[in-house]
């Protein structure tokens, strides 16, 4: 089983296997090629998940033409994806995101409540 999660141009590819990720991928390429499109291979990145990854000591990833960096986390639409499938890296980035933001107008609701 393969699931495509596609928005825009960020795209990211979840298979059970590394062969139906290498199959869902193949295709994908053969239809960007065909719309003229081609796969950025520096900003595109594996992550393998599970309790024993088979390729985890390697730092890259073969895919035809490709050579991937295999990655132990990544951000997707601004959250991030870690290969623990640990929220608490993504809550804390949140929180501090509002913090900053909370701080940046706080003078400015004080003065208009003043």
């Amino acid at each position: 089983m393969t699931q495509v999660l596609a928005y825009a141009d960020d795209v990211v590819i979840i298979g059970r296997s590394l062969q139906s990720i290498r199959t869902a991928f193949k295709a994908m390429d053969v239809e960007a090629k065909r719309m003229g499109l081609h796969i950025n291979k520096e900003k595109t990145k594996i992550m393998l998940l599970g309790k024993k990854p088979q390729y985890q000591r390697q730092s890259r990833l073969v895919m035809g033409p490709y050579n991937f960096e295999l990655v132990r986390s990544f951000s997707y639409l601004g959250s991030i994806i870690n290969e623990n499938q640990d929220e608490e890296e993504e809550v804390k980035r949140k929180i501090a995101a509002g913090n900053r933001a909370y701080f940046s107008i706080v003078s400015l609701i004080k003065k208009q409540t003043c």
